[in-house]
């Protein structure tokens, strides 16, 4: 790796995430409904994901075991 790769501006660009997607990320529903409350859109799309999308994805993961042999999930 060039040390051209590690000054800050050739790093790529990331999208920031929301406190709305903050909040759904950490389960923190009462913080995102005080956000919605406060006019935050519940559409806002964070990493292609909006709002719904995230905590539906987040919770099929928790839901579906891994296929993978050793998986911490297969406990």
């Amino acid at each position: 790796m060039g040390s051209d790769a590690l000054r800050p501006g050739s790093w790529p660009e990331v999208e920031p995430r929301t406190p709305a997607h903050q909040a759904v990320e950490i389960s923190e529903y009462e913080t995102l409904s005080i956000l919605l409350d406060a006019e935050a859109d519940p559409n806002e799309v964070c990493f292609g994901l909006t709002l719904l999308t995230q905590r539906l994805l987040q919770r099929f993961l928790t839901l579906t075991p891994a296929k993978s042999a050793g998986s911490a999930r297969d406990e």
